[in-house]
């Protein structure tokens, strides 16, 4: 099984879990109120609680079977999920985590991962056809009304048209950018024009993203000062996801002598 493939399943039935202990508080809610809707409502929540006992038994089989355990042990450590604190810290897979000894071409391509890595291209279509869509529209206005009859409408749609024709353009020179935002190489890490040395890199961390806020990965390191600063990458903005990002930062620093247990999440 493919590393970033397992990493997808445990976080996924992590996800499944917490779902389920919501839905199960919202059925005992449910119950106290009388809806006959309950029942359902608890056999399901229940289903997906279950994913957490699912999930530990399946990550121990994982991490014997995936061709990488160390990065996959330090990705979940660094999403933050419980089931690696029941896995036994063989020596074996403490050294696969502190030194990596994979072939670099061979981890990059096993797992399909970029170390150039841009920004997200989403927007581009829906830009092209918002600014499409205002362009009919007040060509269409302008041919059945004018600004003496309809001003406020007219001016409306005209300056539709104009935002419209900023946001495609400010997406079109994004699209045609292939500058990488984020690159990651043998001696550090590139964000914008600030390069990062790996053996200046502390620790990092996800934090999954709410209502009005963003996933993002927070990389901790200190400068030639040794005052600690920080750096966030945001997958959201980028071609690659939470989990390509993850994978990179514990491969390439996997190989620093700097890098020790307190750097993924647990105390030998």
């Amino acid at each position: 099984m493919k590393t970033k493939t397992a990493i997808r399943i445990i976080d996924n039935l992590n996800t499944a879990g917490i779902l389920g202990i919501l839905l199960l508080f919202i059925s005992f809610i449910a119950k106290l109120k009388g809806t006959n809707a309950n029942i359902p409502l608890m056999v399901v929540s229940l289903l997906l609680v279950c994913c957490f006992f699912i999930k530990n038994l399946l990550l121990k089989q994982f991490l014997k079977k995936v061709q990488y355990p160390g990065i996959m042990f330090t990705v979940l450590t660094k999403l933050n999920d419980t089931a690696t604190a029941n896995i036994e810290l063989t020596d074996d897979l403490l050294n696969d985590v502190y030194k990596s000894a994979y072939d670099k071409s061979k981890f990059l391509d096993d797992n399909n991962l970029k170390t150039d890595i841009g920004r997200n291209k989403f927007e581009f279509p829906s830009a092209a056809f918002a600014f499409i869509f205002s362009m009919a529209l007040f060509v269409f206005v302008s041919s059945t009304t004018s600004f003496t009859k309809e001003p406020l409408f007219y001016l409306g749609c005209l300056g539709l048209m104009i935002g419209n024709t900023f946001y495609f353009f400010s997406e079109k020179k994004r699209f045609n950018d292939k500058t990488p935002v984020v690159r990651f190489e043998d001696k550090g890490i590139y964000l914008q024009d600030e390069f990062i040395d790996w053996k200046s890199v502390d620790d990092w961390k996800f934090i999954s993203g709410g209502k009005y806020t963003r996933a993002k990965v927070v990389l901790s390191y200190h400068d030639i000062r040794q005052d600690m600063k920080e750096a966030t990458i945001t997958p959201e903005e980028l071609n690659a996801d939470y989990i390509d990002i993850l994978m990179l930062l514990s491969f390439y620093k996997a190989g620093q002598k700097e890098y020790t247990s307190a750097n993924i999440g647990f105390v030998q």
